[in-house]
């Protein structure tokens, strides 16, 4: 009696910092290196004081991460994201309706 493969939980994002609106812009590279370059920018509504933003990044490279709060510029450093697909910075985001990734 063959057995059923063990059924994977749904991993769901912390409710911390919710995305409302997502803007991409993908330019494919598909002639020499079958890759894509993209930009993304999400709206975010953050529900809780955070130090940390958790997204799904499963085999993306991130080249560049800023956040906007409000009037504030966050500059993320590449070497400070974990890719266990969390992003970890020392200035906490207040919370906020008017947040962009």
């Amino acid at each position: 009696m063959s057995q059923k493969p063990e059924k994977k939980e749904k991993e769901v994002l912390p409710k911390n910092v919710i995305p409302t609106h997502y803007f991409l812009s993908i330019t494919p590279d598909l002639i020499k290196h079958f890759r894509f370059f993209g930009r993304v920018e999400i709206d975010l509504l953050v529900k809780e004081d955070s130090d940390f933003i958790t997204l799904n990044t499963v085999d993306l490279s991130l080249l560049k991460i800023q956040v906007r709060n409000g009037t504030e510029v966050l500059d993320i450093k590449i070497a400070d994201v974990t890719y266990n697909n969390q992003v970890n910075y020392t200035n906490k985001i207040s919370i906020n309706e008017n947040t962009q990734l």
